[in-house]
């Protein structure tokens, strides 16, 4: 099979100095600082124009940034100056993808207006304390030497990684270093020559709650809830953290001990202490429905060439507010995400079935509908052929008897094309 390029990237914890996280601090608000001004100068010169349509001025994030490298504050020179060209190039591609969304009616509908009068939809001032410290990294900085990466000699030198770089063969596009989990973490893109891999198989998928995932051909992946695992840990800390800012803030609370808007708030060291290990659990509970999912999606690509699955309405389902929770800890859309993207750098092919198709009602020997089927029924006999049919197994095997019928249809529907 021919080697394809592809674009990968590769997350990496760092151990940074005292004073190099002192740096990554700065270059963090930097970019947070340019990002804002950036956005204010933009939503400044959209409302001259809408005012004075015979004047309109010209604007986007590239040209925000020349006119923000002509005035901006010494303060800003003294981190690389990637971390507020990174920004102005993050705003447009906000603007970008707003622009792309209104014109195609993808934009999600708004419950209620914003405050700023702004659309839905439309990028947001970044808060302090409420966006994810992060500056960006261009190609041309970036170098690798075993466990340390430098992209700024003179005033952060070598920075120590936790491990080494992998893709080193191939041609790094940019990094980003961010601040989550109380830790600093290093993102690279980089762009390596693959070599398509999976097997000639077809396979339908039937992703669930109660099992992650049953296969048509028997494989069942439990879910491992993580979230219900960890979900009393987490109460617990977050009511000591609440008693906590209760504590710093006594003056911030009315009598009914509700909170009152427009306070100032203190945070005590071990206020921060709780708050980190908040994230440090809700960050493990991601790792772990993250890499489930990428060994289950790997181990499917792999071995079959022809995938179907249910083409689900996620966000419909989350409107259910009995099952929004085991849903969202289920992570089905993260899935589809995962074997959409392998497919295509696999060559292998995914095949959306439609979401009314009666996969799980539907005996798969015979096609006698059972219209009365219950959601709490996991076992069925069909009225038709008197076959036992367990429903996700079942399921699973319509969803690949459906994606190969629809492959068929296609086929021929491209032959006749080609004869016409």
């Amino acid at each position: 099979m021919t080697a394809i390029f592809c674009v990968k990237a590769h997350k990496i914890k760092l151990n940074p100095t005292p004073v190099q996280e002192i740096y990554f601090w700065r270059a963090a608000g930097v970019a947070r600082f340019a990002f804002n001004w950036g956005l204010a100068r933009y939503n400044e010169i959209l409302d001259w124009n809408r005012e004075h349509p015979e004047t309109k001025q010209q604007v986007s994030g590239r040209l925000l940034r020349k006119r923000f490298t002509a005035i901006k504050p010494e303060w800003v020179s003294e981190v690389t100056a990637w971390a507020y060209i990174g920004a102005f190039e993050d705003l447009q591609a906000a603007f970008v993808m707003f622009w792309k969304k209104q014109l195609a009616g993808s934009l999600p509908p708004a419950r209620k207006p914003r405050g700023d009068g702004r659309p839905h939809g439309w990028p947001r001032f970044k808060a302090r304390n409420h966006t994810t410290p992060a500056f960006y990294l261009s190609n041309q900085i970036i170098r690798f030497t075993g466990h340390f990466i430098t992209f700024d000699v003179k005033r952060v030198g070598p920075v120590n990684m936790a491990e080494e770089f992998r893709f080193s063969n191939g041609r790094i596009l940019g990094g980003r270093i961010s601040y989550s989990q109380g830790r600093w973490w290093l993102a690279v893109q980089v762009e390596i020559e693959h070599e398509p891999e999976h097997g000639d198989g077809a396979v339908g998928i039937d992703l669930g709650i109660k099992y992650l995932a049953v296969t048509s051909d028997g494989q069942v992946v439990d879910n491992p809830k993580a979230l219900q695992q960890s979900l009393r840990k987490l109460r617990r800390m977050q009511r000591k953290l609440d008693r906590q800012r209760r504590a710093n803030n006594p003056a911030n609370f009315d009598e009914k001990g509700r909170a009152m808007r427009g306070k100032e708030w203190a945070t005590s060291a071990r206020m921060k202490e709780t708050e980190t290990k908040i994230a440090k659990t809700n960050a493990r509970i991601a790792n772990l429905r993250r890499e489930i999912a990428h060994q289950f999606t790997t181990d499917i690509i792999r071995n079959n060439e022809i995938i179907g699955i249910e083409d689900l309405n996620i966000r419909g389902l989350m409107a259910n507010y009995k099952l929004a929770k085991a849903i969202a800890d289920a992570g089905l859309y993260e899935k589809r995400r995962q074997l959409e993207y392998k497919a295509a750098q696999n060559g292998a092919i995914l095949v959306p079935v439609s979401r009314w198709y009666p996969s799980s009602k539907m005996c798969n020997k015979c096609g006698w509908v059972n219209t009365g089927l219950k959601l709490w029924e996991r076992e069925w006999t069909c009225g038709g052929c008197g076959q036992v049919n367990h429903r996700d197994g079942n399921a699973a095997a319509n969803l690949r008897d459906e994606a190969l019928r629809i492959l068929e249809n296609d086929n021929r529907r491209r032959t006749t094309l080609a004869e016409t």
